[in-house]
């Protein structure tokens, strides 16, 4: 199963993301351009230093053979550029003198002396003599490359510090927009108000599909309840006078040949009416109100006490008085009429309970049957669906009882479930508590 991330989370990541990857990418570049400013101002003050230096030997006039007067303008020079770090070195026609470690042959120019970790420039006067200005010399590579990941850091912690504001405020307005669809009453009349526009194109075409959508719905729902009144007119009054009609006709022919076929027909014509009642009530929209204050064990005991005696010998009632539900008190009789009519068809013996737990009311439907496997627990609450082992068995039922159940609870609030049991199934049915 795949793991879920918010959209705040992903914006985030991707601003922090984003902002150390720009940072590096400065700090790089950055570190890139200060390193080759750095060198050229080395080689800069390096090359003046050597050229003000060969300067004073030309004020000087210094005899090229006189080694003794080159060394001492080397060393007044070193101490007059002590402060500097700077050493120097002369070669006037093969007469060296300075800092024997310099290099006086060579090119003119600045580089590096890597085994002295120096960087020197040497330069030729108007005289033709060599001077050479030098000065230690540390790679500062790895300074910037600890600038770098430094900068790097800091943008990324930054970017964490940042992200979740700047998340909230680019998702701020489809935070709004789910807040009002969430708002919505389906069964409501009229436009949905889903606020004004956000101007982002994108929220703003959400907003405008979810409107066109709660409309089309709403359409359907009106279309679907017109046509649940209009069967309930058509169809609930022509079976119930066919009912009359056929109980009277079995009381005429009660000695006739044709007694048997007139109590089959109306046997057929009662449980076409409570198939059409089922049906009628599973087209019982959403959202009804309730105003009724049912106890739901006093509605059990009625119930069944309803039953035939065969059946209310094999059903036993316990649990608490005092337990309340507000709702539709004809719609939960058939809720409780169902979930004990499929304990009976399955089951030898049948326990009813009501409880309040948490605040809630709990009924319990607990049977001494076969069970129902757990992959099917929620299949079985589908309109029509019947299991193989019902169709095998030949028990007779459409495989509305427990869809019916399912959305009588959904229609209080509630829910309807198989639970765990040693034995048999176990029905449980959660429903908001008065008392």
């Amino acid at each position: 199963m795949r793991k879920s991330t918010s959209l705040r989370r992903r914006v985030a990541i991707v601003v922090g993301t984003g902002a150390a990857v720009a940072a590096t990418i400065a700090a790089v570049i950055a570190c890139a351009i200060a390193a080759v400013a750095l060198r050229t101002v080395e080689d800069r003050r390096l090359h003046d230093a050597a050229v003000i230096l060969a300067d004073e030997v030309d004020s000087d006039l210094v005899v090229v053979t006189d080694h003794a007067a080159l060394t001492k303008i080397v060393a007044d020079e070193a101490v007059e550029m002590q402060h500097t770090g700077i050493a120097f070195a002369l070669d006037v026609e093969g007469h060296a003198a300075g800092d024997p470690r310099l290099q006086t042959q060579g090119d003119v120019g600045c580089y590096d002396i890597a085994a002295l970790r120096l960087r020197q420039c040497r330069v030729v006067s108007d005289r033709g003599f060599v001077v050479v200005a030098a000065d230690a010399h540390t790679d500062p590579l790895w300074l910037f490359v600890l600038a770098a990941c430094a900068a790097a850091l800091s943008a990324g912690l930054l970017g964490v510090v940042v992200s979740r504001p700047l998340a909230n405020l680019v998702v701020a307005p489809l935070s709004r927009l789910q807040q009002r669809v969430a708002a919505i009453d389906i069964d409501g009349e009229g436009p949905a108000d889903l606020g004004a526009d956000e101007d982002v194109v994108e929220v703003d075409d959400v907003r405008a599909a979810t409107a066109a959508l709660v409309q089309r719905t709403r359409a359907s729902l009106a279309q679907a309840r017109r046509f649940a009144a209009d069967a309930a007119h058509e169809l609930r009054t022509p079976l119930a006078t066919l009912r009359a009609e056929l109980e009277l006709l079995e009381e005429g022919v009660k000695r006739s040949v044709h007694h048997a076929d007139v109590v089959r027909v109306r046997s057929m014509s009662e449980r076409l009416q409570l198939l059409v009642e089922r049906l009628l009530i599973l087209a019982t929209p959403q959202g009804f109100s309730a105003t009724e204050t049912v106890a739901v064990k006093d509605l059990i005991e009625d119930v069944v006490a309803a039953l035939p005696a065969a059946d209310r010998a094999r059903i036993d009632v316990a649990g608490d008085d005092s337990v309340c539900v507000g709702g539709d008190s004809v719609l939960l009789a058939t809720l409780i009429g169902n979930g004990l009519s499929n304990a009976l068809k399955f089951a030898h013996h049948a326990k009813v309970d009501v409880r309040r737990r948490d605040g809630r009311c709990v009924i319990t439907v607990l049977d001494d049957g076969p069970g129902i496997a757990s992959a099917l627990r929620t299949q079985v609450f589908e309109p029509l669906f019947r299991t193989d082992d019902a169709r095998a068995r030949r028990i007779a039922g459409h495989g509305l009882g427990l869809a019916l159940v399912a959305h009588i609870a959904r229609l209080h609030d509630g829910e309807a479930r198989f639970v765990d049991e040693n034995g048999g199934a176990c029905l449980q049915i959660d429903l908001p508590s008065l008392t």
